[in-house]
């Protein structure tokens, strides 16, 4: 058996290195399959947690116009930075290290930022997280100051531009005492986190110019027990403010949504807010901010730099798309005017009145009940004419004549077999008027 030749033996740095080579092959054939470049990839970062609710048609609309609009596959990673219940430094810095552990592997082509606390993370704590990746942010336009400040420093680093939004909470008390023009009290609650704690500053600037005119009072810095107690016993002619409210007095977090719920229910007073999401937690209405609106607009820069256009020839944008907008069911609740409502205003679950729900029904009932009166008076008024005809010998009894009597629009057959006198000839005119009414009825209906 000499003359079979042994097997050879590959050794296993030859193994290793075909078992490499081919494995290579098959996923440079499978790219060339698909014909597709690497995903690009967006990381999302929220300043809240993931039951925020002001977010959840912000990030349909932004994830649908990312993937509208971007040529390249994408993927995208969502995180929460919580940063409201825990504002300290040392959660920062874990967020750090957390991020940069999770993406040391795939680096973000684009990060968005969705309000300014997520934002100023990346530009503090952060500033060292994903080095050279552009910035499209979400911030609110009181902010835009700040940031520019921010980007002239060298130590921010990054390449940002975004959309400012312009909550209008002034022109939301506008609308309020349109619709209630009796106003003498406007009642603001804020809640006692760090954020809400600067937004009342804000919100005191906003506000100065009404106190030659109102009483403009705040509700901080209280347990919500006591902020219910309080709105429960507003007196008349009073409205009710509400921006967000996140934690009370006592450390209690709370959803905006969830809080909201709790002071329209308890309030004795009609309640107002900024944000189209809090249609439907009580409030009457406002000038309102849609987030939709804000994921579209940031779909539409996002998908400008990812599709290779540098953020420094993208400007800011500043949102101006906030309408007034009001509850239908809110306004009967509280028996306000929908006649007050400016000129471009949107009304939401409006129901239709009795009038626009039958129209059709209803002036097709009353038509056939003019035309029956109508049609009733001309047969009397012809009656007498009738008669005179017969007087006068127009009706011919004899021989084989015959004639059709026109009254009406209707006509009669009579010969002289009939021997009708103007009284049957009416009886026959008014059935003959009957039964077409009752057609035009059957046909109606």
């Amino acid at each position: 058996m000499s003359g079979v030749p042994r097997p050879r033996r590959i050794s296993p740095v030859r193994y290793a290195v075909v078992s490499f080579v081919i494995t290579l092959i098959i996923s440079n054939c499978a790219w060339a399959k698909e014909g597709t470049t690497p995903p690009k990839r967006v990381l999302i970062l929220y300043s809240f947690d993931n039951e925020e609710g002001i977010y959840a048609g912000f990030d349909r609309a932004l994830r649908s116009g990312l993937r509208s609009q971007v040529r390249d596959p994408l993927e995208l990673y969502t995180e929460y930075l919580d940063l409201i219940r825990f504002p300290s430094a040392a959660h920062a810095k874990v967020l750090v290290k957390l991020l940069k552990l999770k993406f040391s592997g795939q680096k973000p082509d684009l990060i968005v930022p969705a309000s300014h606390a997520a934002l100023r993370f990346l530009l503090g704590e952060g500033k060292e997280l994903f080095p050279g990746t552009p910035i499209v942010a979400l911030f609110n336009v009181k902010r835009l100051d700040d940031l520019k400040q921010e980007i002239g420093k060298e130590s921010a680093g990054r390449s940002i531009t975004g959309v400012a939004s312009a909550d209008e909470p002034a022109r939301t008390l506008d609308l309020a005492l349109r619709l209630q023009p009796d106003t003498k009290q406007v009642v603001i609650v804020v809640g006692s986190s760090p954020v809400e704690k600067y937004w009342l500053e804000q919100l005191k600037q906003d506000f100065s110019a009404y106190n030659q005119t109102l009483a403009v009072t705040y509700l901080t810095d209280l347990p919500m027990n006591e902020l219910l107690r309080r709105v429960a016993g507003l007196p008349p002619h009073t409205v009710v403010l509400s921006t967000f409210y996140f934690e009370d007095a006592t450390g209690q977090f709370f959803l905006p949504e969830e809080a909201l719920d709790l002071v329209t229910r308890a309030a004795s007073v009609p309640a107002y807010g900024i944000y189209s999401t809090y249609i439907g937690h009580g409030v009457v209405g406002g000038r309102m901010t849609d987030p939709e609106n804000l994921g579209r607009q940031i779909a539409g820069l996002a998908g400008r730099v990812l599709n290779g256009e540098s953020t420094a020839n993208i400007p800011v944008v500043v949102d101006n798309s906030a309408e007034d907008m009001v509850d239908w069911r809110q306004l009967q609740r509280w028996g306000i005017s929908e006649k007050r409502l400016p000129v471009g205003g949107v009304e939401l679950f409006r129901e239709p009145s009795v009038w626009e729900r039958y129209r059709s029904y209803i002036i097709g009932a009353v038509s056939l009940c003019l035309f029956e009166t109508i049609l009733i008076l001309a047969l009397i008024f012809s009656r007498e004419s009738m008669s005179g005809i017969l007087n006068d010998g127009a009706f011919i009894l004899g021989g084989n004549f015959e004639q059709r009597v026109h009254v009406a629009g209707m006509s009669v057959k009579m010969d002289r077999n009939d021997g009708l006198d103007p009284e049957g000839i009416f009886s026959i005119l008014v059935s003959e008027a009957r039964q077409r009414f009752t057609d035009l009825v059957r046909i109606k209906i």
